[in-house]
């Protein structure tokens, strides 16, 4: 990963978050594994450093909560130990008709998926920018991709603003020698997509974990903003781009959604 030496990873106990702990440590990065559940960060930290021999840290933290969070904001914003790169992985959706869903759990999910993001952003780029190296890498979701997804449109529209909020990164990044770039995975076996793999995606439709991680990091190496690991969902990214948005509308109402 060139001059990257710490990465700071959220939702690191499971998922893409864990592999791409894994896969940074093993290109010498040291890593800083941020997520709830403490007992698990400090088995993969434990594990990792065994690996690769590389400096792993654990800090626990619930990044919807205001107070954890900025206990997070502080550990990246610390000049005497800096963060190279940020992955802003830990995310949550909710789904189910809108009424019907708890509006604390929909505003969880905001503060989650688009609020940690651009203030954990916000707290490491100072550094970023003196030192002039390193970047961001943003988790999006190829839902975010398609209009009108029924059931789920808050976390479709959390993923859009952050992709929409990499990419104006990417731009803003560029002049200054940094990267930022946001992948926008679809379906892969993490524990948000537990239980679906028995029911309506076909094995077609999933990804593994490693191949997405795998994509990203080749994007953000090459300086690419964005990055859409899977062919079915390049495509799927080109479909959304050329169709008229009444035809994807029609479609997604007639599928009931990814």
């Amino acid at each position: 990963m060139g001059l990257i030496r710490t990465a700071l990873v959220t939702g690191a106990s499971s998922g893409f978050g864990e592999e791409f702990a894994r896969a940074l440590a093993a290109r010498g990065c040291a890593v800083v594994l941020v997520a709830r559940r403490e007992e698990r960060l400090k088995e993969i930290a434990a594990r990792l450093a065994e690996a690769y021999g590389t400096r792993t840290e654990v800090h626990a933290a619930d990044l919807s909560d205001p107070v954890e969070l900025a206990g997070v904001e502080r550990r990246l914003a610390d000049p005497g130990h800096p963060v190279d790169l940020l992955v802003n992985n830990a995310g949550m959706g909710e789904s189910g008709p809108l009424a019907e869903q708890s509006a604390d759990d929909q505003e969880r999910v905001v503060r989650l998926n688009v609020i940690a993001p651009i203030r954990l952003t916000r707290a490491v780029a100072p550094g970023l920018l003196e030192r002039g190296r390193g970047g961001v890498i943003n988790v999006a979701s190829a839902a975010a991709m398609l209009p009108g997804q029924p059931d789920g449109g808050v976390y479709s529209a959390s993923k859009a603003f952050l992709g929409s909020y990499g990419e104006s990164l990417a731009a803003e990044f560029a002049a200054r020698g940094l990267r930022s770039t946001t992948v926008w995975p679809g379906f892969s076996p993490t524990d948000m997509t537990r239980g679906l793999q028995d029911q309506s995606p076909p094995s077609i439709a999933w990804v593994p974990v490693e191949r997405v991680v795998a994509d990203t990091l080749r994007a953000f190496a090459a300086g690419r903003p964005r990055a859409v690991p899977g062919a079915q969902y390049k495509l799927a990214d080109v479909l959304t781009r050329l169709l008229p948005l009444p035809l994807l509308r029609a479609v997604m109402r007639r599928s009931g959604g990814v």
